[in-house]
């Protein structure tokens, strides 16, 4: 018996047989729930179109803001504050202001860098859909007290108030490494004649001796 039917034998099947109510709701009962019928398949492609739907949608938005970094790889001294510039282009559908958007930072290392987002900070304007608006300052990451020759990567995304994310894009932020200078020839001359010098002085207490 498949489930959500009436079998024969549940009424008894003399009463199928003699009782005329009962034929008629046995008949009407297997109609609304037998899996032929047109109810499953109309409910069962509704849903479907509701996924394609969906899934279209995201396909469709999946490059709705984009960000373009002026560099994505600095080197400078530590406990420096970069600054990193850059355009953003809008394809969302909508026109956005620069408070519309916001930096997510993620897998950076805490204790060395402390981004944050200048984007709409000290400025408000707009970006029209369609458009790429000019190089603007984005975000800054401010470098801690760092060994010398360290190098910290950074990854940004941009993010709307519509919930559309743009891909993320990786940033990486070093420090020079502690190399020692290479001594100028001034430098040296100074260190070789002072190196002949003391040969020469023990060469005269030698003979002095003698």
């Amino acid at each position: 018996m498949m489930a959500g039917t009436i079998d024969a034998e549940d009424v008894g099947e003399a009463k199928l047989k003699h009782n005329p109510q009962w034929q008629s709701i046995f008949s009407s009962r297997i109609r609304v729930f037998s899996p032929y019928s047109s109810k499953p398949k109309v409910l069962l492609c509704a849903i479907v179109l509701l996924a394609a739907n969906s899934i279209a949608a995201t396909v469709a938005r999946a490059d709705a803001i984009t960000f373009t970094l002026s560099s994505t790889a600095v080197t400078v001294g530590s406990g420096t504050d970069v600054v990193f510039t850059g355009t953003i282009t809008n394809n969302s559908g909508v026109d956005l202001n620069a408070t519309d958007l916001f930096f997510n930072f993620f897998g950076y290392d805490p204790t060395a860098l402390t981004p944050s987002q200048d984007l709409g900070v000290a400025t408000e304007f707009l970006i029209p859909n369609g458009n790429t608006s000019v190089s603007v300052d984005l975000f800054n990451v401010l470098l801690g007290a760092v060994p010398p020759g360290s190098s910290f990567p950074i990854q940004v995304q941009l993010e709307d108030i519509n919930l559309d994310l743009s891909g993320t894009q990786l940033v990486t932020v070093s420090v020079p490494g502690g190399v020692p200078p290479v001594p100028e020839p001034t430098t040296l001359l100074s260190l070789g004649t002072g190196i002949v010098g003391m040969f020469a002085q023990r060469w005269r207490r030698k003979i002095s001796h003698n």
